[in-house]
């Protein structure tokens, strides 16, 4: 179970560069007022770990269980679906090295440190109120972007790409 300190939304600015060429069918770790793609997306208590994905999905994970998470999105991959994950760039991990090193398809660094919104915000939330700036967290180290599955677009074979 993720811990509460893992509830970091992803920034828009950043999920919306990757969702305009990618257009994401399913959010897999998401709360309801933080998903990204809130057409399909699965909470903690749905357990994305334990849905089987399909499409073209965005993934930015808990921490504690970061292992478990890139696991999913290797073998997700590997099964025909497309997986974009905002990662912390601990490039010296055991996790980095089984599911992300020589294996997924893209590793790409984010130049600086991200700011992330802390808690429940979405678009929806957001639009038209102001956020205070205690709710703004930067975080202490890098994140990349990582990507598995890519063969599955270039094929055509991303499987129930629209359900």
């Amino acid at each position: 179970m993720a811990k509460e300190n893992d509830v970091y939304a992803t920034p828009f600015s950043l999920f919306n560069r990757f969702n305009r060429v990618f257009r994401f069918t399913c959010d897999v770790c998401a709360l309801a007022e933080n998903t990204k793609v809130p057409e399909k997306y699965y909470t903690p208590e749905m357990d994305g770990l334990k849905q089987q994905w399909t499409g073209v999905c965005w993934m930015n994970p808990p921490f504690s269980e970061m292992e478990l998470w890139v696991e999913k999105a290797r073998k997700s991959a590997d099964n025909g679906c497309v997986v974009i994950a905002l990662l912390p760039s601990h490039t010296d991990t055991i996790w980095y090295f089984r599911h992300v090193h020589k294996v997924a398809d893209v590793i790409m660094p984010i130049k600086g440190r991200l700011r992330f919104r802390k808690g429940e915000f979405n678009q929806k939330t957001l639009k038209g109120e102001k956020i205070q700036s205690k709710s703004i967290y930067g975080a202490p180290y890098g994140h990349f972007i990582v990507m598995w599955g890519l063969q599955n677009l270039a094929i055509g074979n991303v499987n129930s790409r629209r359900e």
